[in-house]
């Protein structure tokens, strides 16, 4: 398979339950589609049954795709959808009566050089479940607090609250990871 595909005779040829082009958008999805589910996931068996679990999904429902928008779009909808799924079916959250939250924000050093994305991932991943799904819904996905509620049920100042605690966490991991004396970072 190249890294281009026809999407146009991909998505045909998936509406008539094709294998060939089923296994073709599988493969071709699965490096930045996993990538998403790695985040809302605590390791790659995780991420790879949300994955199988997604693309069962845009395979059933690729009918009700219209071409109203980018179609690896649509299909990252159900990729993010459907790790909310699952995450919410393990997390338990708890409702918390909280009205103003301030505002925690991750450090900003000159040692950006120092950590790699894969450490933050791995920092997030460590995250209790519930903080972990609304930090990657709000500052990876984009919803707003509202919607994070909506979706998971809980309240906007509920989904506040494990944001902020979700910052404070990271913040903690992050200032180990550069202050660590048994381990200091070397610039």
């Amino acid at each position: 398979m190249t890294d281009e595909i026809n999407i146009e005779n991909v998505i045909e040829g998936c509406r008539h339950q094709e294998q060939y082009y089923q296994k073709e958008l599988y493969m071709f999805c699965f490096p930045g589609m996993m990538k998403i589910c790695l985040r809302y996931t605590k390791n790659m068996d995780d991420a790879a049954a949300c994955y199988n679990t997604a693309m069962l999904k845009v395979f059933s429902k690729i009918h009700q795709y219209i071409g109203d928008g980018p179609f690896l779009g649509w299909i990252r909808t159900i990729v993010v959808n459907t790790c909310i799924t699952e995450l919410k079916k393990k997390a338990k959250f708890i409702n918390r009566p909280v009205d103003d939250i301030p505002e925690t924000h991750l450090p900003v050093t000159d040692f950006d050089d120092v950590i790699t994305a894969k450490e933050i991932l791995e920092m997030v991943q460590e995250l209790p479940a519930t903080h972990s799904i609304v930090f990657n819904m709000h500052v990876m996905e984009g919803f707003n607090h509202d919607e994070i509620g909506m979706h998971l049920g809980i309240s906007a100042g509920t989904s506040k609250w494990y944001l902020h605690e979700a910052r404070k966490i990271l913040k903690q991991k992050i200032k180990q990871f550069y202050y660590n004396d048994a381990n200091p970072k070397v610039i």
